[in-house]
């Protein structure tokens, strides 16, 4: 990051500092990012909180590395955008060349099981929050799905998707967690894909399970 943009941002962070703590809060984040062009729901802002820190506040590392995260989300996007509708929607294709261009590596048919979880109306067309929301949560997944791949193999086996489940917060007992595998185990081959575990967590927090 260039130095006068990081001091830019360094004394946009000490404005809404109000007690001088080298800190802020989550509706602190909220108002400052929403007064900064940016139009997100307060559960976008805890989302993004979430995947940054455990932390109840925001110091000011934290919240140099959210400007990072939403910057290249929102070069993502305008990138997919190649009808110039500046940040309105992005086409599913569309959405899928930018995580391809993010080293997410998707087919297209497992990237549309997990967009289809996201437009809700079926009109084909993904807001900026909607993709931050999506940039977020595979991001976080793939992280966590790649370290507990012991085996290397590109998927989780129950023992390992046992372990996974508590790293995201999913605190469910084992019996309904080797439920919830073997329903969402869709060629019944004993193995859990990455995308298999991102539709998972789309459902759970759709309150499907």
């Amino acid at each position: 990051m260039e130095k006068k943009k990081k001091q830019i941002l360094i004394g946009l962070f000490n404005k809404y500092d109000t007690t001088n703590r080298g800190s802020i809060s989550e509706e602190q984040l909220f108002n400052l990012l929403n007064k900064h062009g940016y139009e997100f729901s307060k559960s976008t802002v805890e989302n993004i909180i979430g995947y940054h820190t455990t932390s109840d506040t925001i110091n000011l590392k934290t919240f140099l590395e959210i400007n990072d995260t939403l910057v290249n989300c929102h070069y993502l996007f305008m990138s997919a955008d190649s009808k110039n509708r500046h940040k309105e929607y992005v086409t599913h294709n569309e959405l899928f060349k930018a995580f391809k261009a993010g080293n997410f590596d998707f087919s297209k048919k497992n990237f549309k099981v997990i967009y289809d979880l996201v437009d809700d109306n079926n009109d084909n067309k993904c807001q900026f929050e909607e993709f931050v929301y999506l940039y977020l949560l595979i991001s976080g997944v793939k992280l966590i799905f790649t370290i507990e791949d012991q085996d290397e193999s590109g998927t989780l086996n129950i023992d390992e998707f046992l372990n996974f489940m508590p790293k995201l917060g999913i605190r469910i007992r084992k019996n309904e967690a080797r439920k919830i595998f073997n329903q969402m185990d869709s060629n019944n081959d004993g193995q859990f894909s990455l995308t298999e575990v991102i539709t998972l967590i789309m459902k759970l927090q759709n309150m499907d399970y």
